[in-house]
């Protein structure tokens, strides 16, 4: 007996939910150009036109917060190392950091980072001194602290505080990478 309910309940939940679904359907199907019309203008009303400095500003913060993991976690024998977790060579720190930076700029910041010099086991030491002039998470904590030049393909991001200008572009995947770092 109460197998026979239960195969009653789920039989009645899915021919009302068959019937909830179809009914959608044949609205929809009904009047596909009102709903045509209808998206594009949903779609601009919802979209910030600002979202582009929002995106540009995080990705100057994640790209810092990359090179600290890299660069500024790891120690050995009292050294900073680079973290071997992430990378344990140079190719793979430039592969890493070119999801974050313009590859020209990587290359700027594996000079600044890596020496010549390993521990006994091979850990490369790298420049415990940092290669941004500011730091941006504690210089300018919200996108309320930097201002804004530019458009959304690239973006020029100057933090009030210490004035440092973050160039910030759209890479061919159309992410946000940061592309130049300097002192004004």
């Amino acid at each position: 007996m109460l197998k026979k309910i239960a195969a009653t309940a789920l039989l009645l939940s899915v021919v009302a939910t068959g019937a909830a679904c179809s009914s959608k359907d044949k609205d929809t199907a009904a009047s596909p150009a009102a709903s045509q019309a209808a998206s594009p203008a949903a779609a601009a009303t919802t979209e910030n036109p600002d979202a582009y400095k929002l995106s540009s500003y995080t990705a100057v913060r994640l790209a810092e917060e990359k090179l600290t993991i890299l660069f500024h976690t790891a120690m050995k024998d009292d050294k900073p190392i680079l973290n071997a977790v992430i990378a344990n060579d140079k190719e793979k720190a430039a592969k890493f950091l070119n999801a974050y930076f313009d590859p020209a700029l990587t290359e700027k910041i594996l000079s600044h980072y890596l020496t010549a010099d390993k521990t006994a086991d091979g850990a490369i030491i790298v420049n415990s001194k940092l290669f941004f002039p500011v730091s941006v998470l504690t210089s300018a904590p919200t996108k309320d602290d930097v201002t804004f030049e530019g458009t959304a393909a690239e973006v020029k991001i100057t933090t009030k505080k210490d004035n440092v200008l973050f160039t910030v572009k759209k890479n061919a995947e159309g992410k946000y990478i940061v592309a130049d770092v300097a002192k004004k």
